[in-house]
């Protein structure tokens, strides 16, 4: 695989100029995120696309926290030779393919890059895997090699949704804070019970501090 291999992916356009800004946006994406369990802790859960499509990749925004669609993918011992094959085959320029495998399979690796990022999709049910563990199946991406080509206009859409949704979710305090408290404390069930007891010895403590600043005012 050489570097004019690696240029097919890369379509040429009418205006070369928006070819730029996706490419920029792109980055400014991997920038403010680095991974999906980074994208959990700020309050934006994964969860799967309706279909197994690799261009059925969207974003939600509600009040306090968002929702990634990806498209269900299982990973088995097969897999990076599928998507290296199929990677090959759409950096070669004997082809007309818009290289949406290539593209997906580098915005995945954007978004994998520890094994607990691999356990979020797992429990998410974006990713279901037969290998025999999670550091396994982030070494099938990391193995796979997609020699710096992208189509900068798949994707595009929800990249520049994610990209705004996330400077407004930084803009907003009070979200911010909801979905890292959320994160915090409700993350397990010994989570919640550490967090209602806490309280109920607060308003214990408070309780009991009343009654007694009342005792010793009718005392005097």
């Amino acid at each position: 695989m050489n570097e004019s291999k690696a240029r097919a992916c890369r379509r040429p356009t009418k205006n070369p100029n928006e070819g730029d800004h996706a490419k920029e946006d792109s980055k400014k994406l991997i920038h403010s995120f680095r991974s999906v369990t980074d994208f959990k802790t700020n309050g934006i859960h994964f969860k799967p696309s309706q279909t197994q499509s690799l261009k059925d990749v969207k974003f939600e925004s509600k009040w306090i926290y968002g929702k990634f669609y990806l498209p269900m993918w299982f990973v088995s011992l097969y897999t990076k030779a599928f998507f290296l094959n199929m990677i090959a085959y759409e950096l070669s320029p004997n082809n007309s393919t818009e290289g949406i495998v290539t593209t997906y399979i580098k915005f995945m690796k954007s978004l994998i890059v520890n094994p607990g990022d691999v356990k979020e999709l797992r429990e998410s049910r974006v990713l279901f895997c037969t290998l025999g563990s999670d550091k396994q199946v982030l070494k099938v991406f990391q193995d796979l090699n997609t020699y710096g080509a992208d189509n900068p206009y798949i994707l595009k859409e929800v990249k520049d949704e994610l990209y705004h949704e996330i400077n407004k979710y930084y803009r907003n305090k009070l979200k911010r804070w909801t979905a890292e408290f959320i994160q915090t404390y409700f993350r397990s069930p010994w989570s919640v019970v550490a967090l209602v007891a806490t309280v109920c010895i607060l308003i214990l403590t408070f309780l009991q501090t009343v009654y007694t600043m009342k005792s010793n005012f009718h005392e005097k």
